[in-house]
């Protein structure tokens, strides 16, 4: 056959050139469609390479800048200079040659798909030299939103921050100032009190000895007297004792230390009760001497007098009788060493003491002497010796007495020269 000076050749049965037999004919195949875009009457379906870059080419977005123009300004002269993007003045529509200006703004959106799939965006093609291009600055997102939600010809009301009040830090405030009020008001205050209290401390401590010392001064005159009753005696030992317990309450309360003070405080009340309290350490001190130099009397009072009183002795006795005065007197020589040799060391008593220490040797030697006069049978010599016994002790009662009276008028002014510095001690922790 020969259509329109094509000559196609024949074929049977339908057949097509260069096809296999067992291929397959889809519908448009069967209706003939093949003929047809084989002679370009009809296009060729697109392969599957085609119809990809297609798909490509249908995604890909060009993102181009809206134009706005403006219209010239009247009395304006065209000016061949535009500005580009990356300078750093804004063209306007008066910089233009007719008044046309570009304004660029960014894509913030999302495509949908990754655009490293795709072809790099098409340059633009040169801009007209009437045509200038305006480069947005760049702002915060929140500013573009607020913007893009508000009218343009009504810039909105700035910002305002809005806080809510902090109370927790409002209340560690005022705990701070009121804590700083109350330190500047109360810790001087503070240390006034505890200075008073120390103060109180010293003074009782103080009028308890002061009230004593009449009552010390009373057994002072009963230890020296040798005329006091051994009823009278038996008193002086518990006022000794009360008048040094007196005396350990005052010193304890003089050593304790002064109170602290904190940093930036008024200290005065404080420094001043140093001078108080090294007065009443003194104080306490004097007072405990009286305690013992009453108590030294007392023992030089009773123990002078114990020392060779051995009672009558006999001046003639039998064998019997002879070592029985020998165990009697050997017992009452060891208590007289022992009486001796406790006598409290005090300068008013030194001569009493050495004195009381010779007797004392001399009454061995003295022994020896008179038992064997007894065993002897010489009744003159045993005489002698018991008259010479009987004027050692009375010489030493003699001596003790003196000493104890000189003792007690020397003992009585220091009592009475320490209750006024008693007075005037009181005083001043009274001030």
């Amino acid at each position: 056959w020969r259509v329109t000076g094509i000559f196609i050749p024949r074929f049977s049965h339908g057949a097509r050139p260069n096809m296999p037999n067992d291929l397959s004919l889809d519908k448009n195949q069967e209706d003939g469609s093949w003929f047809l875009e084989a002679v370009g009457v009809k296009k060729p379906a697109p392969t599957a390479t085609e119809s990809i870059l297609e798909l490509q080419s249908e995604n890909t977005l060009v993102d181009l800048p809206p134009i706005r123009t403006k219209p010239p300004v009247p009395g304006t002269q065209p000016d061949t200079g535009l500005a580009t993007p990356d300078s750093g003045q804004q063209p306007s529509a008066a910089d233009t040659p007719h008044g046309i200006t570009i304004e660029m703004t960014s894509f913030d959106g999302d495509p949908g798909t990754s655009s490293s799939m795709f072809d790099p965006i098409p340059e633009l093609p040169p801009l007209p030299s009437n045509v200038a291009v305006r480069v947005p600055r760049e702002r915060h997102a929140r500013q573009d939103v607020l913007t893009q939600s508000g009218d343009a010809s009504h810039p909105g009301s700035p910002l305002q921050t809005r806080r809510t009040f902090r109370w927790p830090v409002f209340g560690l405030a005022l705990v701070a100032l009121a804590g700083v009020v109350l330190g500047i008001l109360w810790l001087p205050q503070a240390a006034e009190n505890a200075a008073s209290a120390t103060r109180d401390s010293y003074e009782h401590a103080a009028l308890a000895v002061r009230e004593f010392l009449p009552t010390a001064q009373a057994s002072l005159d009963i230890g020296a007297k040798p005329s006091s009753t051994q009823g009278a005696l038996d008193t002086v030992i518990p006022v000794v004792s009360e008048l040094t317990s007196h005396a350990s309450t005052l010193a304890t309360v003089a050593a304790e230390p002064l109170p602290s003070v904190l940093p930036f405080v008024p200290s005065g009340p404080i420094d001043d009760l140093a001078p108080l309290r090294d007065r009443t350490a003194i104080l306490a001190t004097d007072a405990s001497e009286i305690a013992r130099q009453i108590g030294d009397a007392y023992v030089y009072r009773t123990s002078i007098d114990d020392l060779l009183n051995v009672g009558d002795l006999p001046t003639s006795a039998d064998t019997e009788e002879i070592n029985a005065l020998s165990v009697m007197l050997a017992s009452s020589l060891a208590q007289n060493a022992s009486l001796v040799s406790e006598l409290p060391a005090n300068t008013a008593f030194d001569s009493i003491a050495a004195k009381a220490a010779e007797a004392v040797g001399a009454y061995a030697q003295w022994q020896e002497d008179y038992l064997r006069a007894l065993a002897e049978g010489d009744a003159a010599t045993a005489q002698s010796l018991v008259a010479a016994l009987t004027t050692s002790h009375d010489d030493l009662m003699t001596e003790t007495a003196q000493a104890l009276t000189a003792f007690r008028e020397s003992v009585d002014g220091r009592i009475v020269s320490l209750s006024r510095e008693f007075d005037d001690h009181l005083a001043q922790l009274t001030q």
